[in-house]
């Protein structure tokens, strides 16, 4: 079993983003009355959720559409988490964009909402009540771009320091940290023990980026963070200075395992499945890998 400790840093939301129009597959010349498809209208979908418990709650998300809206099909066109990034930019740069694609709030919106590649939805917003469903701080963080609505929330993970429960007890551990202090000396007692204590896999960079969020959000706070992500304050600032002080002193220390670079999220959990290291700092999706690993 594995456990995670300590307060969870919200992560940027799933979400999917409308794209006006649909494509509506045209009646079979005949016209014949058994043909499954005629007149039914093809609304394509594209989303990075490739993962076993992404597929899963997609599935259950289009299945569940098309089913409560006879005449339409949402297509479900699924692609791998790094390739989906590039994928998808090529594909609006070609003017030839999905229906409806998944994509992560924050700076990645804000820049396809610029190139003017994004559909307002702030009417079926209104329509749908959504303010009634969706907390006003998501909303306004992930939702809202230059004034109008454009992404529709549809889940959110937290990321947190998972653990291996039995590398802890053998290494001495019976008592999680809940202070930088308490894990600056867990750290020191696993390494001591032959333990490496962090897993990292930062080849796709992103997994490196949440220690630094999650350094800067306990020490700065997160009005400082927003600042930041809005360009109003600078990677040069005192408190982002802080924030890599304190990560770079767990790697002086050799907390990390080596090479992490080499590595990706996935080979990071495998490490902490398998005893190489105690921890690892990742969102809540990693228990669906661990799961579908058994």
């Amino acid at each position: 079993m594995f456990r995670s400790i300590g307060k969870a840093m919200p992560l940027l939301l799933v979400v999917a983003a409308l794209l006006a129009g649909c494509t509506t597959v045209p009646a079979s010349p005949a016209g014949s009355a058994g043909d499954a498809n005629a007149g039914v209208t093809k609304l394509s979908v594209i989303h990075y959720f490739s993962d076993t418990l992404g597929k899963e709650a997609m599935s259950k998300i289009l299945n569940g559409f098309n089913a409560a809206n006879p005449g339409i099909e949402a297509i479900d066109n699924s692609a791998g988490h790094e390739d989906f990034k590039t994928q998808i930019l090529v594909t609006l740069a070609g003017d030839n964009p999905p229906d409806a694609f998944s994509y992560w709030a924050g700076a990645r919106t804000q820049f396809v909402v610029d190139g003017g590649r994004l559909a307002p939805i702030d009417e079926m917003w209104a329509a749908n009540n959504l303010d009634e469903v969706i907390p006003a701080g998501i909303a306004a963080g992930a939702s809202t771009y230059n004034g109008n609505k454009y992404l529709i929330p549809i889940g959110y993970h937290y990321v947190g320091m998972f653990y291996n429960p039995k590398v802890m007890a053998a290494a001495g551990v019976t008592k999680m940290p809940e202070t930088w202090d308490e894990m600056l000396a867990v750290a020191e007692q696993l390494k001591a023990a032959g333990v490496t204590p962090f897993a990292l896999g930062s080849k796709n960079r992103w997994p490196a980026q949440f220690w630094f969020d999650y350094l800067l959000l306990r020490t700065a706070g997160p009005e400082y963070r927003a600042k930041l992500m809005a360009g109003e304050a600078t990677y040069t600032d005192p408190e982002v200075m802080t924030a890599m002080e304190l990560w770079k002193s767990l790697a002086d220390a050799g907390y990390f395992v080596a090479n992490a670079n080499a590595y990706d999220w996935t080979d990071a959990a495998d490490q902490v499945a398998n005893g190489q290291a105690a921890m690892t700092l990742m969102g809540t999706w990693i228990t669906g890998y661990w799961n579908g690993n058994n």
